[in-house]
């Protein structure tokens, strides 16, 4: 994500809201925790959901994030 973002001229701080896909939802905390070394002070709006099957076979966890980006103009 970090990547992708430097990639507009943004940081994680421009996210506001991300949205978490778990095989298990008891994972969700050690993900948190992950999460806030990312996001430092950011707290952006957060949907987590239990999934039985993701996208990948073998894959714990989704994770999409919204970022607003402004162009100066």
């Amino acid at each position: 994500m970090r990547e992708a973002l430097s990639g507009v001229g943004a940081t994680m701080a421009d996210i506001v809201e991300i949205s978490s896909f778990h095989k298990d939802p008891r994972a969700l905390p050690g993900v948190l925790a992950v999460a806030r070394d990312y996001l430092g002070d950011n707290k952006p709006a957060w949907t987590a959901a239990a999934m039985p099957g993701l996208w990948m076979e073998g894959y714990l966890h989704e994770i999409a994030a919204t970022a607003v980006v402004s162009e100066d103009l």
